[in-house]
């Protein structure tokens, strides 16, 4: 699970599966990840997260509850060829 409350792989999945016998059948669905930037306090820095998720500083291993980017989750475009 990732801080938009979206897993990639379930969203693919459940793409696939919703697009099955309707006129949108093959379509396709691009995902563009964004980093996860947090506040770390302690630090006094923003930091970006590496591909383990957990809330936590990089650098001091301090939490960090404020996320700053990386939970939008954002539909940017729907293009259809007729």
């Amino acid at each position: 699970m990732y801080p938009s409350g979206v897993a990639r792989d379930a969203l693919l999945f459940s793409w696939d599966l919703a697009c099955d016998d309707t006129p949108v059948e093959g379509a396709r669905l691009v995902i563009e990840e964004s980093p996860i930037v947090v506040r770390c306090d302690p630090c006094g820095e923003d930091r970006t997260l590496g591909t383990e998720w957990r809330l936590a500083c990089p650098e001091c291993g301090e939490p960090t509850p404020q996320l700053l980017a990386g939970n939008e989750l954002e539909v940017v475009a729907l293009e259809i060829e007729g």
